[in-house]
């Protein structure tokens, strides 16, 4: 059985993945406001999260959260 690969996009903000998610994407990963490295990405509140992994899943599609930073010293309390 042949499985269909997944169409993963980047979603830097709400307007994005509800985009993403239009135009046929069946994941998207975001960022959150917090270690994350693409600081000029817009990125997510926690709230911004909420209604858009409740979008995503009324369409059926998949939210992937990218936690990625460079950590300093100090760092590991969040």
């Amino acid at each position: 059985m042949k499985r269909r690969p997944e169409l993963l996009a980047p979603a830097g903000n709400l307007e994005k993945l509800k985009m993403a998610i239009h135009y046929g994407a069946d994941a998207v990963y975001i960022g959150g406001q917090q270690f994350g490295l693409r600081s000029r990405a817009g990125n997510f509140s926690y709230d911004e999260m909420r209604e858009g992994v409740a979008f995503a899943h009324a369409y059926g599609a998949k939210v992937y959260v990218a936690a990625n930073m460079v950590t300093h010293e100090g760092d590991i309390e969040g």
